[in-house]
């Protein structure tokens, strides 16, 4: 089985142990908003989403970020270790970089493109 049906798999299957109740793909499809025929296919492992879909699942609180790297998307070990961290640790570390990032591009545009690592 593919890493993402193995990943998809455990999403239902965490989703059932929260709920304490068996749920059809149908039903999960529907919570997920996909088709159940694609949800069908994933959980066999047949096929991974593009794109598109798997930004619509990171988005979806019952997926999440970690569907990323699942997908093959992100390979990047520091970004798939961000997306790993529960959500509110997720959020804050991620305002956090955007922060120094905003930082570091407001330092350029006033030394004219040139930083000074050493001064910093």
């Amino acid at each position: 089985m593919s890493t993402f049906g193995r990943f998809m798999n455990r999403k239902i299957t965490e989703y059932q142990a929260r709920e304490e109740r068996l749920i059809t793909v149908t039903e999960y499809a529907e919570l997920l908003g996909v088709h159940q025929g694609d949800l069908s296919h994933w959980l066999k492992g047949r096929r991974t989403p593009g794109e598109k879909v798997v930004k619509k699942l990171a988005a979806n609180p019952l997926i999440g970020p970690e569907v990323w790297e699942a997908a093959g998307i992100i390979t990047d070990p520091v970004v798939a270790a961000l997306n790993r961290l529960p959500d509110d640790l997720r959020r804050r570390y991620e305002a956090e970089i955007m922060r120094l990032a905003d930082e570091q591009d407001n330092r350029q545009k006033t030394s004219g493109g040139v930083v000074n690592f050493a001064t910093q």
